[in-house]
């Protein structure tokens, strides 16, 4: 009968959490399709959003492109007129230093011809006066000049200019004819056209006038004109340069204003591109989400109905044991003290495990410590096997030495006893007893010492670790010191008993004959890692079996 108001209480409390799972199926759909409502209507927006900011961006690029190229167009246009203006500048600079050399040319020709057209007149002069003088004396031409410069000194000047060579045997007519050629000259470096000589020394005498006067207009063009026109080209080509640089720098300020102004556009379009693959992944969410949402309505729809074919099974069945409980007959009581009862039997019999098992497990700790214990110092005793070489060597004994060692597996030992008797008495009762809290009703927990226990396993303990750090120095402590101070030699290889068999030794490849003589070999290390793997498997079926 309690089985059966068991099950219609099971049937009652079945036919509620159907009844609440039916109201959350229906409550987390209709959440699950007004998310995706409003996940649909938040991707409509972002399209909307993106083609107003795909419109916008495209309107910023063209008005972009657009001053772009009129800025670019008036940059050019001023650049056209700032190269040619420096092209009608530079040009004219040209034509200035032709100008100014050709007044420095002139400027020297006249300084040139001002400088003979003294010597010029004096000659004219003095051939006019020496003809006027031969003509009024009635001298003849081959009169000797040198009779003559007896009455004339003067003439001895002109006769020498004449005749560098010397006079001597010269007439009047040779010098007259001298006069002549050097007047020839004259008129053609002077360009001088007068029939008469008289009418050529004025004109001589003219053209020293009009020189002077050019001479002085040339040297007023080199000290004023031309530094006036040089003077206003330099400060041209400098207002060229000016305008030229705040052109550069229009035109830099253009090229970073358009630069900046694409970043922008880029970084829009950047963005929008972001944005419309997070849409393109919302889309697919929305997809899996109405995916995940029929599979979900067809998956509760099967789950409920299996619940509800299950509840109704199980009224069918709550009916049936209704009615065998209906037909059986008057049930016999049976009676059981306190030690035959099921509960206090199977917590004996959990008390007996427990006890068992701390009985076996020490002893495994206690292994598994000397055996820690033994790989440890040994390990530490062959690295320090120089420093103790050299200890004995300075007399220290083999005890000292051993002591050493022993006192540090002691002390680890008693720090680990002292450590573990804390953690292990106030956290593993606690443990267990929260354990068998969860299967029995237990009264509240007392904890207790055991001080004889926990001497004694010290006791044993440390006579566990003395006897396994005794064994991994007394291999090492017998030698000599000059043999300790010596790296110590690898174990001899042996002829293992698998090479005494053909069958199998040969079947073995190279690797597997290394291994094999290694575990012969290294015998300790062998058994340590035996009993290891032993422990795991041991753990593992436990745990399988347990579990």
């Amino acid at each position: 009968m309690s089985e059966y108001n068991d099950g219609m209480q099971k049937y009652i409390d079945g036919t509620k959490q159907y009844q609440d799972a039916l109201d959350s199926y229906q409550k987390e759909i209709m959440d699950a399709q007004q998310k995706l409502s409003e996940s649909r209507a938040s991707v409509t927006t972002g399209e909307v959003e993106i083609a107003n900011a795909k419109e916008n961006l495209n309107n910023a690029q063209t008005i972009l492109n657009t001053e772009k190229v009129n800025r670019q167009t008036e940059i050019d246009n001023q650049q056209a007129i700032l190269n040619q203006n420096r092209a009608t500048l530079q040009s004219s600079q040209q034509s200035l230093n032709t100008q100014k050399a050709s007044l420095e040319q002139n400027e020297q020709d006249l300084t040139t011809a001002l400088a003979a057209i003294p010597d010029a007149i004096t000659l004219y002069q003095t051939e006019i006066q020496f003809r006027q003088g031969i003509a009024h004396y009635g001298i003849s031409p081959s009169t000797s000049l040198s009779f003559l410069i007896m009455f004339r000194s003067d003439l001895r000047q002109l006769c020498d200019a004449m005749f560098p060579d010397g006079y001597a045997g010269k007439t009047i007519g040779d010098l007259q004819t001298a006069l002549d050629n050097h007047l020839q000259q004259i008129d053609q470096n002077f360009s001088l056209t007068a029939s008469t000589k008289e009418d050529r020394l004025v004109e001589l005498q003219n053209l020293q006038t009009q020189y002077t006067n050019d001479l002085s207009n040339v040297q007023n063009a080199l000290t004023v004109t031309i530094p006036t026109s040089q003077q206003q080209i330099t400060d041209g080509l400098a207002a060229v340069d000016q305008g030229q640089q705040q052109l550069d720098q229009g035109q830099a300020i253009l090229n970073q204003k358009i630069a900046d102004g694409q970043a922008k556009i880029d970084a829009g379009w950047q963005e929008i591109y972001t944005n419309e693959n997070k849409l393109a992944d919302a889309r697919v969410q929305i997809a899996d989400g109405e995916e995940k949402l029929n599979t979900a309505i067809t998956e509760g729809t099967k789950k409920l109905n299996d619940a509800l074919e299950e509840l109704n099974l199980s009224k069918a069945k709550l009916a049936d044991a209704k009615k065998k409980i209906d037909d059986l007959a008057e049930g016999k009581w049976t009676i059981l003290d306190r030690k035959s009862h099921y509960a206090s039997v199977t917590f004996k019999n959990t008390i007996h495990q427990m006890e068992a098992i701390s009985h076996v497990f020490p002893v495994f700790f206690i292994l598994v410590a000397a055996l820690v214990c033994l790989t440890t110092m040994t390990r530490l005793v062959e690295e320090q096997r120089n420093e103790i070489g050299t200890l004995r060597a300075l007399g220290y004994t083999r005890w000292q030495c051993t002591s050493k060692y022993l006192f540090y597996a002691i002390s680890a030992t008693l720090i680990g006893i002292v450590v573990g008797s804390i953690l292990g008495l106030s956290s593993f009762p606690l443990i267990i007893y929260h354990a068998w809290r969860m299967m029995y009703i237990l009264p509240p927990i007392r904890f207790v010492v055991p001080l004889g226990l926990i001497g004694f396993t010290a006791m044993l303990f440390i006579f566990a670790m003395s006897i396994a750090t005794w064994f991994a120095c007394k291999a090492d402590t017998q030698d000599v010191p000059s043999q300790l101070m010596r790296p110590k030699a690898p174990p001899a290889g042996k002829k293992t008993f698998l090479e005494n068999i053909p069958l199998i030794w040969k079947r073995l490849s190279f690797t597997d004959k290394v291994t094999m003589r290694n575990i012969f070999r290294y015998k300790k290390t062998f058994l340590y890692d035996n009993y290891w793997c032993g422990r795991m498997y041991c753990t593992h079926v436990n745990w399988i079996w347990y579990s």
